[in-house]
């Protein structure tokens, strides 16, 4: 019988499934590279061709991020409530009809006020669909959860490989607008039907809590009522933060910066997006199985690594210089984006995880929400982007030492 012990920082925890543990993961991949990744690496693509029709500035355009991670945010924490009584697949479906439509709607796109409701349209569906394709992994997998979060989050980062030059060429041809409206078609006839196909809930109804309650003592694991004020939790939710705000404030002006300020041009500006995106894949991987082994030490050490990754755009000037930027900050991003299911389950446990999955997301999303913005008015008013790098910088090494003081109570034993 498996036992909580809180005073050692580890939990025997059931085996993981097999066949149908890892079938979710595969559709969780699919589903994230479709509703969320497309989305998420297309508009900063976009941002250049925007700005160069309409003559918006970077700091208008920007605040489309800004606008979907604010509704993202709120969807997020109503993910969890949504899950527990309507089930993932519904709520997922419903998100990812949402991205494909929004897509569709930039045909339209003509005043800030459009592009702005699209930004909305999109965040609530791609936090949706983050936060749903969190918990689904989550619930299947114990000891190997930072591995199997690791590879079917590597969905967004596949997106990065061939959205950016994708949209590049599809937007020289066709346009941004209709450019947009083609990657659509990845969701309504790839992504749903996939999902529909084989995506299965845990035989729980995917609540995870009854089925160990049926099979090992959970006696001391906390509801997550009995969580959410404590002060570990408060830290966990700073650090979300943070990490938030830096991840999506690099990641929504990296094209532009890479394109107008260091001179790449469009297309290699492009390419460079996809060579970060396959180094933040072996990321996901890479410390993903790292978190399964030294929890929230390991988070904390992928932020000071993140620290580190930021601090080497200021050289970047050329194709070396480049390299080394995104050998440092490509995996680093991607690791931190396994990085909060690991610590909601391993610090909060399983009775809370779900709640404390969707309650960090809103607040990663609060980070997320205000990081674009940040960068792209303090660049309006400096015309650099030292002083968004620099806080950044520092901000991601504040959440790296933060991390290092919460405490892992139920993560899982080790085989």
């Amino acid at each position: 019988m498996a036992t909580a012990q809180a005073g050692v920082g580890t939990v025997a925890e059931a085996p993981d499934d097999g066949r149908d543990g890892w079938w979710n993961v595969a559709c969780a991949f699919v589903m994230l590279f479709a509703a969320l990744g497309i989305p998420a690496i297309m508009v900063p693509v976009l941002y250049a061709p925007i700005i160069d029709e309409t003559g918006w500035s970077r700091g208008d355009v920007a605040l489309l991020t800004t606008f979907k991670f604010g509704a993202g945010a709120v969807a997020a924490y109503l993910t969890g409530p949504l899950v527990d009584r309507y089930g993932i697949r519904k709520v997922t479906i419903a998100c990812a009809v949402l991205s494909g439509a929004a897509l569709l709607m930039l045909l339209e796109v003509h005043s800030l006020p459009m592009l702005y409701l699209i930004g909305v349209l999109l965040g609530i569906s791609a936090l949706g669909v983050m936060t749903a394709m969190k918990v689904l992994v989550s619930q299947w997998f114990t000891r190997n959860q930072g591995l199997a979060l690791g590879i079917a989050l590597t969905g967004v980062s596949a997106a990065g490989v061939v959205i950016p030059y994708s949209t590049t060429l599809l937007t020289e041809a066709y346009g941004w607008r209709v450019a947009g409206a083609l990657m659509s078609l990845v969701i309504w006839f790839v992504a749903i039907p996939l999902f529909l196909w084989r995506a299965r809930e845990h035989a729980s109804q995917g609540n995870e809590v009854a089925k160990l309650a049926a099979e090992a003592d959970y006696g001391d694991a906390p509801a997550f009522r009995d969580i959410r004020f404590t002060r570990f939790f408060l830290v966990a939710a700073f650090v979300s933060v943070l990490i938030g705000m830096v991840d999506h404030g690099m990641s929504a002006h990296l094209v532009i910066f890479l394109d107008r300020d260091v001179h790449l041009g469009a297309e290699i500006a492009a390419i460079g997006f996809s060579a970060i995106m396959v180094m933040s894949n072996l990321g996901k991987l890479g410390f993903g199985w790292l978190f399964d082994r030294l929890s929230t030490r390991g988070i904390g050490l992928c932020c000071l690594a993140l620290s580190a990754g930021v601090a080497l755009a200021f050289p970047v000037a050329g194709l070396s210089t480049f390299l080394l930027f995104a050998v440092v900050y490509g995996p680093t991003q991607g690791g931190l984006m396994v990085s909060l299911p690991v610590l909601a389950k391993h610090c909060f446990g399983p009775r809370a995880m779900t709640r404390a999955i969707a309650v960090l997301s809103t607040t990663y999303m609060v980070g997320s929400a205000a990081g674009p913005a940040i960068a792209g008015y303090l660049y309006d008013l400096t015309g650099s982007y030292a002083w968004p790098f620099g806080i950044f910088i520092v901000s991601i090494a504040v959440a790296g030492f933060a991390a290092m003081t919460l405490r892992p109570a139920y993560r899982p034993a080790r085989a």
